[in-house]
Parts: structure tokens; sequence; C-alpha cells
């Protein structure tokens, strides 16, 4: 006889198979967005002049841009590099590359919104701090990144906003990275000790050493003798 409970596990939507199934599904779209995003971000900032010039004219199917993903590349990447964050937005593409890994292959991500919180207090530092480079080029750090910038200068000038960014490098070295006076000292002690303990000699040195001392005074006592 069939077993009604297997027939009913297989049928059953919220099976602990059903809700693996859905997982890989939903892991590896995130990452081919990833995949997507980095090669549409990297391949703008190569060719965004002359794919900027069309980007109003891209439903003409005869407009052939660049970009190595084609009209969705230059739309993708005008909007995160150009209109948003500029390079930061390569974090974006990481956290997905990250989220669809643990997903797809199971593995626990009970800190997964902690890294995602760490993730986009990275990106929003990292469009305000190259947002000194935006004379160079207006994808450093995006439309957001240079207007908020702006915006923050006008209320506490320029050198209030490079303290701000200082403090705010400061907390990410002392909360997530975990990095503090203590640990440096202590880290740098320990390296002296390990180079020093590295330049004493070893037991075996030792022995041989000693024992060439031996038979260098054996043979001192012997010359005495014959003389």
């Amino acid at each position: 006889m069939v077993n009604k409970q297997s027939v009913f596990n297989k049928k059953n939507p919220n099976s602990k198979e059903a809700k693996r199934r859905r997982t890989i599904l939903f892991g590896s779209f995130l990452i081919l967005i990833s995949v997507i995003l980095f090669l549409s971000f990297t391949s703008y900032l190569i060719s965004w002049e002359s794919d900027q010039s069309i980007l109003y004219s891209l439903e003409k199917r005869d407009v052939l841009p660049e970009n190595i993903i084609s009209k969705l590349g230059v739309i993708l990447g005008h909007f995160f590099l150009y209109q948003l964050f500029g390079i930061s937005s390569y974090i974006i593409v990481y956290m997905l590359f990250i989220t669809g890994s643990i997903l797809f292959f199971n593995i626990s991500g009970k800190n997964l919104i902690v890294k995602w919180s760490w993730g986009l207090s990275y990106l929003i530092f990292g469009s305000l701090l190259l947002s000194f480079f935006h004379s160079n080029s207006p994808l450093y750090d995006g439309i957001v990144g240079y207007e908020a910038s702006i915006f923050i200068m006008d209320y506490i000038g320029t050198t209030g906003f490079v303290s701000l960014l200082i403090f705010i490098f400061l907390c990410f070295l002392v909360l997530h990275w975990k990095l503090t006076p203590e640990n440096i000292i202590s880290f740098v002690r320990k390296k002296q000790t390990e180079s020093s303990s590295d330049n004493l000699p070893t037991n075996t040195e030792t022995i041989v050493f000693k024992e060439e001392e031996e038979e260098e005074e054996e043979e001192e006592e012997e010359e005495k003798k014959e003389h």
C-alpha cells in the first residue's frame, strides 16, 4: 500500500522539501542578479559616457549600447552608479551574492540582517567619502552621495563633515571590526615575542653548538699536553 503520509508530504507546499526547493531557486535568482549587476556596473564604468548619450533613445531597436548587458546594463549602471551611490553600489552586489549563497547552500543565516545593516552603513559612508572626488568623475559618489555631502557641509562645513566621516570610520573599527587600542598593543607585543622567539636558537642548534665547543676545548687541551 502507498504511504499516505509520504504522498501528503509531496503535495504539501509547506513541507521541508518544498521550502528547500524554493530557497534554492530564490538563492540562485539572487546570485544571478548579483552577477548581472556586477557586469553592468563594471561595463558602465568603462563606457558610461557613450552609453549615457543614448540613454533616452534605448527604446529604439537599432540603438546598440557598448554595455556588456546591453540596454538593461545601461539602465542598471546609470541608476545605481550615476543616480544613487556611485561605485559604493558594488556593496549591494556583494550582499546579494552572499545572501544568495547562504540560501542556495543552506548555510545558517541568523546574522544576515546584521550583515545587511553593516553593508548599507558602508554603502552610505563610502558614497559620502567619495564625494570629495566628484569633480574627477560623477560615478565615484553618485548624485545621492554628492547631494547628501553638500547638504551636510551647508550646516557643519567642510571641517565638520571630515570630522563626521572620521568618527563614523572609528565606529566601524570599534563596533564592527572590534579594533581597540588594547587589541592593537597586544597584537604588536605578540608579534614582537614571536619574532624574538624565532631569533633564539632551537634545541638542536644549542646541542650542536655545545658539542662544537667541547671538541674545541678537547683539541686545545691536547695541544697543551703536547707542548
